[in-house]
């Protein structure tokens, strides 16, 4: 597999100056530079970190059953580029600061490929590769997109972008509006996208507007009492000890529940005047408490961190919340539940929108 670029850089531009020289191919290309959101800096953190690590890669797959015109799938590509500046941007350090970059123009990164006379074990090696592949924070891209074509009307759409720049709610509207524009290209009654009215800069100055004054003491205090004292970690049962250290090879399983048990969990939360999310967090504590004996478990648990203004923007908002529930007793379910929608609900009134009142607290 590729190496990243980025570990071998040996002197880095340390003024905006020298990272106009590096990153500016193209002369009509203009760099705008402003500071990293709280929940970005945590992920560039990470990076730094740990610059061979993949585990911050976004991947999805697409499987097409039709014919795709290549370059009109090129040019809706860059029309979604064009629109969001998250999909221009690169990032840098500037006297030792973490900056991000946003280009005006930047070709996208956009790899068509005849594999007709590929196997299933050939492509799909392919594919494992390219999700795999590591990012270059520095000089980018932070979105790369291939299209496989087995056949006339057989086709694989991959495309991957670096978390610093994206979350799950980013990429159905990068799905979203890539459909759009392939279609607007093609047709003749045009039908145009209302056009963005706030971008992940307004995000970030925001952001640190409302964390520059009392607000933020009043959150870091509401976070340093929910994790004060020893923080546990979980003792689940395991059939092998478990790694020293982070190896970031989990897996994801899926669970459909049927339309009769949605019903019936639906209306038991609101028998309790509970949130469904609440209710099944519950249901997940008492699953933990079960297995490994404790009664002070800290689960994680991601906010869409989402507004009418950046709703329809592509970029990395999502705020990682912690919750912790310690229960001594063993009460009813039903005030068990309660007291969880409690924690869910002080968690998202002291989190929505902001991201560093915890990130400061040494834990």
């Amino acid at each position: 597999m590729k190496q990243s670029p980025v570990s071998n850089i040996e002197e880095p531009a340390t003024n905006l100056a020298q990272i106009n020289n590096q990153l500016t191919s193209n002369p009509s290309d203009e760099i705008k530079h402003y500071p990293l959101s709280y929940n970005q800096r945590s992920i560039w953190l990470h990076h730094v970190l740990n610059p061979q690590s993949v585990a911050n890669n976004v991947v999805q797959t697409i499987y097409f059953q039709n014919k795709i015109d290549i370059q009109v799938f090129r040019e809706a590509l860059q029309a979604v580029t064009n629109r969001h500046a998250a999909l221009r941007t690169t990032f840098a350090e500037i006297e030792g600061e973490p900056v991000q970059l946003v280009h005006s123009y930047r070709p996208v990164f956009f790899q068509p490929e005849d594999v007709s006379a590929w196997s299933e074990e050939e492509l799909q090696n392919r594919l494992s590769e390219e999700s795999y592949r590591l990012f270059d924070l520095q000089d980018g891209p932070l979105f790369r997109a291939f299209l496989f074509s087995q056949e006339p009307q057989k086709h694989v759409f991959l495309f991957s972008m670096h978390h610093i720049i994206t979350d799950m709610w980013s990429i159905a509207i990068f799905i979203k509006e890539l459909f759009h524009h392939y279609n607007e290209i093609q047709s003749t009654a045009k039908k145009k996208i209302p056009p963005l009215r706030h971008s992940y800069q307004d995000f970030v100055l925001k952001q640190q507007e409302l964390l520059s004054g009392s607000e933020a003491r009043r959150l870091q205090t509401f976070w340093e009492q929910q994790l004060q004292g020893e923080l546990p970690l979980l003792n689940l049962p395991t059939d092998k000890p478990p790694q020293k250290s982070l190896a970031h090879q989990g897996a994801v399983h899926v669970l459909t529940l049927n339309e009769q048990l949605s019903k019936r969990l639906a209306d038991l939360a609101n028998e309790h005047d509970t949130s469904l999310f609440s209710q099944l967090f519950a249901a997940y504590q008492i699953l933990l408490r079960r297995y490994s004996g404790q009664d002070d478990i800290l689960v994680g648990s991601p906010q869409a961190n989402r507004t009418a203004e950046t709703a329809r923007l592509i970029g990395y908002f999502v705020n990682p919340v912690i919750l912790r529930v310690k229960e001594e007793e063993n009460p009813p379910f039903s005030r068990f539940v309660r007291q969880v929608h409690q924690i869910v609900e002080d968690a998202d009134r002291k989190s929505t929108r902001l991201n560093s009142s915890h990130d400061q607290i040494s834990y």
